[in-house]
């Protein structure tokens, strides 16, 4: 097509904006008039509209030609005419298009051609386009395609990738007879087919669990026979490496199916395992070319770790596999061994088996890439337990001398909460968590030393113990959190040592801890004080040299330090024996038992709840996060979006549109979320997507704000199983505009402790209702009118929108009105482009009473500006700036006003 070629030559020589414009512009007139004429040819057709498809992607308004593209798939039987047509027409539409109805019938006509390119085109433009009304139209024709036994290879692959994409939208497209002969079809002799139709099995499984034995035993058969190269042709090999793509697809098929097989099968899979293990793993890493090794590795490490998960029993051999690879002079290679230890880790049954590669990977932690070296942090913690806690421990302390500063925080924590669970002796914890105090300097978090003194204050036996050590920790380089520690054992339980010793006397303590004034923050003088004014009570020897201290420090020019010396002193010189053993009795013991620091592990900036009893009913209220930061008096701030897990937003865009659907998802874990704004509740579904349970699980709902509360009303289980959903109900209670979202945690403990935090799409919008007085032209704008006597109940915004994007198009622009909360009025507005809107918005006053108020919305598209004004009025200006700010935040519209009023 040299016309087409002209053009586009045309417009990438157009030296400025304004000669682009004027040649698009007439092209767009010419194409216009050949429409127009009654005898216009399949060729001309096929070529304005490959013109009006450039057009387009340049982001240019080509609405006139759709039904034009729709002429070229019904009206042509050739091949180069129906492929502009299909094109134009995955680009032009969508699934919510006016008249992608059109079109349902020439597809269906295409789908039953002879001709194979034909029928791929269809599916092409089915799986482009997808939705409800093609699925329901077209899936049982593509079903047909794909289990009939004359049906192409080409088209048999494109038919269940096409049913694929229809099955992820309509679960309910495919009947169990036809997933019996789709499963069937893996033992295809073409190898991509079987890649397509595993694809499809892993999304029906998913979905479908009930066909998770036959699935998985069909697999275990195929891959028994790829590795046994049966039925391969010479071009299923890519690198003497049979059908590899295919067995990375079986593998990963296995891992979803296998939970419990018949002895044939178990023999079937070792077998198998076994096979590929050796001719895999023959080498040591090196290859001809980076393709050969890319590819035997890929395919390596799916089979390892499926052997693991399914615990053949060839999984210590896989084990063995892994730390051969540990000791490969490639960094990847090292990155992924340890990775795919780190998932075999996560398996508790599997565990065992990796404690005998405990001195290996220790050796990994000083390998020569970071990512490498906090891998095998990771796993060596994962690997830690009762048996082993002292040598990880000890190990973990060394490394800690050289560590790097990037891992020197994680490192610390990981070694305190360790320390913490597997604790059996006392002493040994003290010893433990003051050489880490010491070597961790600044990289301790406070919770470490707090919990050494708790643990210290509540256990009496222990004080004389910790009291000596601290001395002896003191005489050497110590850190300011080991100064802090010293300051309150000593101050508190110093006494128990001052046995005459000149190595624990009272002026043995005083001159250690005075040495260390020097080098400590004023926070830690203070403390420091505090021991100071307790030895003064305890040791009458030590008097004089602590008065002369505070005197000295009465002139500091830090007015908390001076305050103190200054009242200490005086406290020192008028009070009696009686008041001063009232003021320096000792500390109570702490009446929280529980760890802070493992708490704080789980979940750092997580508030304390409140437990309230509504209807009979006790229940946990977690209070606002804003509020609390408040009370708290701080500035900082608690920063929780840093603390979200990768890839939140995808789910949270997605459930702004809807009312239910997939929140987030990884390899261990889905998490679902189902609004009921009728009832006000919100339902969280913790899907365990491994073949081990997760235990130790805890799922909060934390509002941000005060106008939204929170009543968890049913908890899940601690152990979710495996394969098994868990189900979190939460009650809600409006009190006024939502300024942010809340957060949901969820912890749990799957080799390691894991936290997800998410924002939960909980918006204000999403408790609008229909409103019923409302439902005509009259009724809707003589509320507008009235509205718009209050400056203050409206809010306007102008926002730009992409050229030629799907805003432009009205159908598109009710359908998110629609599905953000708006109830819409059809036919009302005299502009037809416009889109209207009348809801309430119901918020608590107070128990047993509510408010309702009216939300008007008025879209105006301006097509030729690529602009869209929003306006919302409301009987309150709060709820309406509220409504604003989400709509012009939504995953379809600019989140920048271009302009306001």
């Amino acid at each position: 097509m040299k016309g087409l070629q002209a053009f586009i030559t045309d417009i990438r020589n157009a030296k400025a904006r304004d000669v682009e414009e004027l040649r698009i512009n007439t092209e767009l007139a010419k194409i216009r008039a050949k429409f127009l004429e009654s005898k216009l040819s399949a060729y001309d057709r096929k070529k304005y509209v490959a013109k009006l498809l450039y057009m387009y992607v340049l982001g240019w308004d080509v609405r006139f030609g759709h039904m034009e593209a729709i002429t070229l798939v019904s009206q042509n039987t050739k091949y180069s005419e129906k492929q502009i047509g299909y094109l134009a027409i995955s680009l032009f539409f969508h699934e919510y298009h006016d008249l992608l109805h059109l079109v349902i019938n020439s597809i269906r006509n295409d789908l039953l051609a002879r001709d194979p390119r034909l029928v791929c085109l269809a599916l092409h433009c089915i799986a482009n386009v997808g939705g409800h009304s093609v699925g329901e139209a077209l899936s049982a024709d593509v079903q047909r395609l794909l289990v009939a036994p004359d049906t192409d290879n080409n088209v048999r692959k494109k038919s269940a990738l096409t049913l694929l994409r229809l099955y992820r939208r309509q679960p309910n497209v495919l009947q169990s007879l036809s997933i019996e002969k789709i499963v069937a079809l893996l033992d295809d002799q073409c190898v991509g087919v079987s890649i397509s139709i595993a694809a499809l099995l892993e999304a029906i499984v998913l979905v479908q669990p009930d066909f998770k034995s036959l699935v998985g035993s069909r697999a275990a058969l195929r891959w028994y026979r790829v590795v046994q190269r049966v039925g391969l042709d010479q071009d299923d090999f890519y690198y003497s490496i049979p059908a590899p793509w295919l067995q990375i697809k079986l593998l990963r098929l296995l891992k979803m199916t296998v939970v419990a097989h018949d002895q044939a099968t178990s023999q079937m899979l070792e077998k198998t395992t076994a096979t590929s293990m050796e001719m895999l793993s023959s080498t040591d890493g090196s290859a001809s070319n980076v393709q050969q090794s890319n590819i035997r590795n890929a395919v390596l490490f799916e089979m390892l770790e499926t052997a693991a998960e399914l615990n053949l029993g060839t999984s210590p051999r896989a084990v063995q596999i892994l730390e051969k690879l540990l000791s490969s002079r490639e960094t990847n290679l090292r990155y992924l061994a340890i990775s795919s230890m780190w998932r075999i880790a996560a398996h508790p049954e599997l565990r065992q088996l990796l404690k005998l590669s405990t001195t290996v990977v220790m050796s990994t932690m000083r390998d020569r890439d970071v990512s490498v070296r906090r891998q095998a942090i990771d796993l060596l913690y994962m690997l830690c337990d009762q048996e082993n806690a002292k040598s990880v421990i000890s190990d973990l302390l060394r490394y800690l001398r050289t560590s790097d500063h990037s891992l020197r925080e994680e490192v610390v924590l990981k070694i305190a909460v360790l320390v913490e669970r597997f604790t059996q002796d006392y002493e040994w914890y003290i010893d433990v968590s003051l050489q880490l105090l010491s070597r961790a300097a600044d990289a301790a978090p406070e919770q470490v030393w707090q919990r050494v003194i708790q643990v210290v204050t509540n256990n009496d036996g222990l004080q004389e113990h910790a009291a000596r050590a601290v001395i002896k920790a003191l005489e050497r380089e110590c850190s300011e959190n080991l100064v802090k520690v010293a300051a309150y054992i000593l101050g508190e339980f110093g006494h128990f040592i001052a046995d005459g010793s000149p190595d624990t006397n009272p002026q043995k303590q005083l001159a250690l801890l005075q040495s260390k004034v020097n080098s400590v923050s004023h926070a830690t003088r203070c403390m420091l004080l505090n021991a100071y004014f307790k030895f003064y009570n305890l040791f009458p020897e030590v008097r004089e040299d602590i008065m002369q201290i505070f005197r000295k420090l009465s002139a500091s020019t830090n007015c908390e330090i001076q305050q103190r010396a200054l009242e200490y002193m005086v406290l020192a010189e008028a009070a009696n024996d009686t008041v001063m053993q009232a003021v320096c009795e000792e500390m109570p013991p702490y009446s929280q038992k529980s760890s802070a620091l493992l708490e704080g592990f789980l979940w750092p900036n997580r508030p304390q709840a409140d437990r309230v009893v509504t209807q009979g009913r006790e229940t946990t209220v977690y209070p606002p996060l804003a509020a609390k930061h408040r009370a708290a008096g701080s500035n900082d701030g608690l920063d929780l979006d840093a603390q979200l897990a990768t890839g939140w937003e995808k789910g949270y865009k997605r459930l702004l549109l809807r009312s239910k659907g997939v929140l987030y998802r990884d390899a261990v874990l889905q998490i679902n979320a189902m609004l009921e704004i009728e009832q006000r509740r919100v339902s969280v579904y913790l899907n365990n997507l491994t073949s081990s349970s997760l235990e130790s699980l805890k799922v909060d709902i934390l509002p941000t704000g005060s106008t939204l509360r929170v009543a968890t009303e049913e908890y899940p289980q601690s152990t979710i199983a495996s394969r098994s959903t868990a189900t979190v109900v939460a009650s809600l209670a409006l009190y006024g505009p939502v300024t942010t979202p809340p957060y949901l945690n969820v912890s749990y403990l799957a080799g390691s402790l894991q936290n997800v935090v998410l924002k939960l799409p909980i918006l204000t919008s999403k408790f609008l209702r229909p409103a019923t007085d409302i439902t005509d032209n009259n009724s809707f704008f003589y509320a507008w009118n009235k509205l718009a006597s209050d400056p203050t109940k409206q809010i306007q915004q102008i926002h730009a929108v992409r050229q030629g994007g799907r805003l432009s198009q009205p159908e598109v622009l009710a359908t998110l009105v629609a599905n953000l909360g708006w109830t819409r009025l059809d036919a009302v507005d005299p502009n037809r482009d416009n889109v209207v809107a009348a809801s309430v918005l119901e918020t608590v006053l107070r128990p047993g009473q509510s408010s309702l108020a009216l939300a008007l919305l008025r879209v105006e598209p301006n097509f030729s500006t690529d602009q869209i004004r929003l306006t919302i009025r409301c009987d309150d200006p709060t709820i309406a700036a509220s409504l604003m700010r989400e709509l012009a935040t939504s995953p379809l519209l600019d989140a920048s006003p271009s302009s306001g009023a």
